[in-house]
């Protein structure tokens, strides 16, 4: 199957498309340059408290990647415009909460992870040679005409801005937002830890081998799973999408392999939004769809938990993956600006406690979640589930 703008047409009226804007009538004039906002010192000394802390004193085998100023800096640049959903706040906001509700209220510790930035060879991984080389031509700065289809959304990003400022800036996120994913995935398969959590931007879940998704980057978690299986010698891979849209991006590059390499992966994709507006379309044998949507009723804890128990976790079991990465999106919280599920911050607590509960090594790529309030709450949930709090 393809995903051929099926990531695109369910985000409607969520921010006003940058592609729209484009006058193309009009003589064409300089645009400023993009003057970027790093991360606020607050933040930078937050990470230098959580790295002081010895791994002798570590509280549990936790992971959380990137640790270091340069590589949350690296995603924080990298904006869609000032009006788009989808913030750098997101992240310093996450931090925050982690830093006060956990490391101060409750004392717990984890273990820092630095990020870094991806090759061209790891993204050539599960990306096409033609979005690489239009994935350079941004990185350069260099005009993106019409012909340029592979990375034309990214080209969106602060489109009243020059491309040579913003182009750089947008290809340094979407390199640390994958390099730190195969960082933290590195760490969890060599036995250092039991989980790990990549907090990264953009999103990748939506971007399949040729086309950079609505929202999104480079496909990290897809990148991931071949990376754990290719270079790490994982045996199998299991990959649960639990974020509200139908990965679309993930499930084609998944679809596509040969009946050999399709084996050592499997999808699990539950959705609420996409289901909705998808067309029919046959999945391949190793991408489970789980279509959560019901014009009657919002799911929530009750649908999802149910779902999780007669499906989700029968499935895992009978599968058997050396390594379980989540595609972590949160806007399937209830409060999120979709409104398409309703899951409680105890719903994202008991999905997670289910998944330790299970002791496969465990990765969470954070994907979507734009309303601040239940991002935070849902994190927080997540969190207490992976450091063993009621």
């Amino acid at each position: 199957m393809t995903n051929k703008n099926e990531d695109a047409d369910g985000f409607g009226d969520l921010f006003e498309n940058n592609e729209c804007k484009c006058d193309i009538s009009a003589p064409k004039q300089r645009k400023p340059s993009y003057e970027p906002v790093h991360v606020p010192c607050t933040i930078s000394d937050i990470l230098q408290i959580w790295s002081s802390q010895s791994n002798d004193d570590v509280s549990s085998r936790l992971g959380i990647c990137p640790g270091d100023v340069y590589s949350l800096d690296g995603m924080f640049l990298h904006t869609w415009g000032e009006t788009h959903v989808e913030q750098p706040s997101r992240l310093t906001s996450i931090i925050e909460c982690l830093h006060n509700h956990f490391w101060i209220n409750h004392q717990y510790r984890w273990k820092l992870i630095e990020g870094r930035m991806i090759t061209n060879e790891e993204i050539l991984l599960v990306h096409s040679e033609r979005l690489l080389q239009e994935f350079l031509l941004l990185e350069r700065g260099e005009e993106i005409n019409d012909d340029f289809v592979s990375v034309r959304t990214l080209s969106y990003a602060n489109a009243e801005y020059n491309l040579e400022s913003v182009g750089p800036i947008t290809a340094r996120a979407c390199r640390t937002a994958a390099g730190s994913t195969l960082r933290v995935i590195s760490s969890v398969v060599s036995g250092d830890l039991d989980c790990g959590f990549a907090l990264v931007r953009p999103a990748g879940h939506h971007s399949s081998s040729d086309h950079i998704g609505t929202f999104c980057g480079l496909n990290s978690v897809a990148i991931g799973a071949v990376y754990a299986i290719r270079i790490l010698h994982v045996d199998r891979v299991l990959i649960l999408d639990w974020d509200v849209h139908r990965s679309g991006g993930t499930e084609q590059i998944l679809g596509q392999m040969s009946l050999e390499d399709s084996k050592k992966y499997h999808l699990i994709d539950i959705y609420a939004a996409f289901g909705k507006l998808s067309h029919p379309s046959v999945s391949s044998e190793n991408c489970q769809l789980i279509d959560m949507y019901n014009r009657n009723q919002i799911p929530g804890d009750t649908e999802y938990l149910h779902i999780f128990d007669m499906k989700i976790l029968p499935c895992i079991l009978e599968y058997c993956p050396s390594l379980i990465i989540i595609s972590a999106g949160f806007d399937a919280a209830i409060g999120d600006s979709e409104e398409c599920a309703q899951i409680t911050a105890n719903g994202y607590f008991q999905m997670t406690k289910r998944l330790k509960h299970l002791n496969i090594p465990l990765v969470f790529i954070l994907e979507g979640g734009y309303n601040q309030h239940s991002l935070i709450q849902s994190i927080e949930g997540t969190f207490r589930a992976l450091l063993d709090l009621s």
